[in-house]
């Protein structure tokens, strides 16, 4: 299943996405930077298109502190709609890697499965798996009525990932190897987590829409471009990552 065919899902939709490890960072940006403008209008309604959160397990036998906030969440992000008809991304890693969580992972998948519940009119995305077995367990414990769908992330190419990303801009390239140049920047900053691509095609941005090889080489070669600010800050970045504990929470994104 590629990133642009999630949003062609019906409302009530639950789908298990799963792939390799290493593309889970791919898989979530995909997703996002796939959404259609006929998607962000449809759920204009709402306080946001999507919502994302980390499904964290609990030590107390029967907590479960994450689905509360889900719930939560939900209601807030319904906006002026009666329900959140947006996307919902729920990373369920973290309760795939003990057997005492299985029982949080059914009652996720009766919530998400409720007839008009607070998800019943979203397209829910559950992502996390990787190996078949874990695929298998998540799979049989969140299908509370036999309507979970399992589907294998297809990474989509370099060059239609570029593509998507130009889209949503509503910006273009004047020819291949001005793309050429913007994804071997890309790659080069795929690992620096607070790099935005769409921030870096807008400083390369020549004329309103257009990117010229020209301009992409201006901003590669300005020393305080947003490109070059990135790379200098690069080195204070993974030295506060080292020292910084990762906080699971939720997000939303407009």
């Amino acid at each position: 299943m590629q990133a642009n065919q999630i949003f062609n899902a019906a409302p009530g939709t639950i789908i298990l996405l799963y792939g390799e490890k290493h593309n889970i960072k791919e898989l979530t940006h995909s997703i996002q930077s796939s959404m259609p403008d006929d998607f962000k209008a449809r759920t204009s309604l709402n306080s946001c298109s999507i919502v994302s959160m980390d499904m964290c397990g609990d030590e107390k036998p029967n907590s479960f502190h994450d689905l509360a906030v889900l719930c939560s969440r939900l209601v807030i992000s319904a906006g002026r709609r009666s329900h959140f008809e947006g996307l919902l991304m729920l990373n369920i890693s973290d309760l795939i890697t003990r057997p005492e969580d299985a029982d949080r992972l059914k009652a996720l998948g009766e919530i998400l499965s409720l007839k008009n519940g607070l998800a019943s009119k979203c397209i829910t995305l559950l992502y996390g798996p990787t190996k078949e077995k874990e695929i298998l367990i998540a799979a049989e414990d969140l299908d509370f009525d036999g309507k979970l769908r399992v589907r294998r992330f297809e990474g989509t190419s370099q060059e239609d990932s570029l593509q998507a990303l130009l889209a949503h801009t509503h910006m273009s390239c004047t020819d291949k190897r001005t793309m050429r140049l913007l994804q071997s920047t890309i790659d080069e900053m795929q690992e620096q987590r607070q790099f935005d691509p769409l921030r870096f095609f807008q400083s390369c941005e020549a004329q309103e829409g257009i990117i010229t090889k020209d301009s992409v080489w201006a901003a590669l070669n300005d020393p305080y471009s947003y490109i070059n600010r990135m790379k200098k800050a690069m080195p204070l970045s993974q030295r506060d990552e080292k020292n910084t504990v990762h906080r699971i929470g939720f997000q939303s994104n407009q």
